[in-house]
């Protein structure tokens, strides 16, 4: 494949040498529980001075040899394990840094600034996987914004809404793994812990960065997590101003908050206060579309089984004049049935490739699977995602040899693709829309591009601008 990695002091191949035992810590770390979490929020703290890599090892997830200037995030992949699974994993994760700081002796978990990234809908284990960093991490408070107004996710009142509909009444309510049932943070935080929940009030987030760390201050001694209302940007940036720099927060939520912090915390010495210099180096570095070559080869998959992702697909074919190959769960399910189907779609799957050659001149090619919305009951184990990734191999290796690109709708979906193709290390490199990160992946074949995307975020058109990125069209 022909894509390399832009030029930097810091590669996966290659670390920078290292002078101190200092320069050994990160300076910031993520905690994400499933990897489009992990994509989306990591891509906001890539700046001129700064590259992000995320690790898809959840038992080694740190690699001090990346220096200081490498965020690193991990992927704890705990959003679908059993609660006890997704409190061992997070609590390993962030002993890690904590382990990492008394070894280097130093102060904390290790001196480094922790995001605690969690979904923007409330899926996973909430309460379970905060109690277990805070407990991990020493840290008193964990202040909660799932928040992310780009993506129409409010809180007020301490209720989330989608697009000004309670998230509980939504497609959310429907999630396969992680059905939602209440639109109360609190009460999700609220299963599976005795984590006492508090409520900051809109009213207090307007009113400042100092009244919201007063009204922090004023509520004693214990460990507890703290859910804040956020409607806008601006309410997530005075979020950000109040805690950011308090050794005895961890602070949490989606995408959304974790904008916010780079200012913060990765500022270059002599920038602003605020980091504008910072700032506008990554703004200038991350325009859609720059910084890669044309894939020759794009495969799109949409694994997750959210009605908007499906309609996202429904345009992309439109668009792109293509049949999406289709894997139907129910045979999959089956064991009769199973080898089957997946041998079916694989066929077909690859087979597109010489069909697109034959009725194209030769260019581009692009190709979709999906797995279809009707989930077989009693199923809950089946990994469908992974018979998807299957095909995808499949399809990759017959690609070999051109640039490749992927999109991958559904964390599960990215995970699955990912381990299926040998994938090493994810470096994001900026976004297609908020929230839908594209990134550098590194392969035993070499590297390729691929695209991430929550099952409900974007417009009706989100795959087909993401094909259009991925291609330079």
């Amino acid at each position: 494949m022909r894509f390399s990695h832009p030029t930097d002091s810091v590669t996966a191949e290659g670390p920078r040498p290292l002078d101190t035992d200092k320069d050994l810590i990160p300076g910031v770390c993520i905690l994400a529980d499933d990897l489009t979490g992990a994509a989306d929020a990591a891509n906001y703290f890539r700046t001129g001075l700064y590259r992000v890599r995320v690790s898809l090892n959840p038992d080694a997830p740190w690699d001090p040899a990346l220096g200081p200037h490498v965020v690193q995030v991990a992927d704890t992949e705990s959003r679908a394990a059993d609660p006890e699974e997704a409190r061992r994993r997070v609590a390993r994760a962030a002993g890690g840094l904590k382990d990492l700081g008394t070894r280097l002796g130093t102060a904390g978990a290790g001196g480094v600034h922790v995001y605690k990234k969690v979904d923007s809908t409330l899926r996973g284990h909430l309460g379970i996987e905060l109690e277990a960093a805070l407990e991990a991490l020493g840290r008193r408070f964990a202040v909660v914004a799932p928040s992310f107004p780009a993506n129409g996710r409010q809180v007020v009142g301490g209720r989330l809404s989608v697009h000004g509909t309670p998230v509980h009444q939504t497609a959310f309510a429907q999630d396969p793994r992680n059905p939602i049932v209440s639109d109360r943070v609190a009460d999700v935080i609220a299963q599976g812990t005795q984590l006492p929940v508090e409520e900051l009030p809109l009213s207090v987030v307007r009113s400042g960065p100092a009244a919201a760390a007063s009204w922090l201050d004023a509520l004693g001694t214990g460990t507890r997590a703290v859910v804040v209302d956020a409607e806008s940007e601006d309410d997530l940036a005075v979020i950000a101003d109040a805690f950011a720099g308090r050794e005895d927060v961890l602070l949490c939520g989606s995408a959304g908050l974790a904008k916010q912090l780079p200012r913060h915390w990765l500022a270059k010495p002599g920038a602003g206060t605020d980091g504008s210099a910072d700032r506008n180096v990554r703004d200038d570095a991350a325009g859609p579309g720059q910084g890669h070559d044309p894939c020759d080869r794009v495969l799109v998959l949409v694994g997750s089984a959210n009605p908007a992702a499906h309609r996202q697909l429904e345009v992309l074919a439109q668009r792109a004049g293509i049949r999406v190959t289709e894997l139907d769960p129910v045979q999959l399910a089956d064991p009769r049935t199973a080898a089957e189907e997946l041998a079916r779609a694989t066929q077909e799957l690859v087979h597109s490739i010489a069909a697109h050659e034959r009725q194209h001149s030769p260019g581009r090619v692009m190709a979709a699977a999906a797995l279809g919305t009707r989930r077989p009951t009693g199923a809950a184990g089946h990994r469908f995602e992974d018979d998807l990734a299957a095909a995808a191999k499949a399809w990759f290796e017959r690609a070999a040899g051109q640039a490749i690109g992927f999109v991958a709708t559904g964390g599960d979906t990215a995970l699955a693709l990912c381990r299926a193709i040998g994938v090493h290390a994810i470096w994001p490199e900026g976004e297609v829309a908020p929230g839908i990160p594209w990134n550098t992946i590194e392969t035993p074949h070499g590297r390729a591009l691929l695209v991430t995307k929550a099952g409900g975020f974007g417009a009706e058109d989100a795959l087909w601008r993401a094909v259009q990125l991925l291609t330079r069209s």
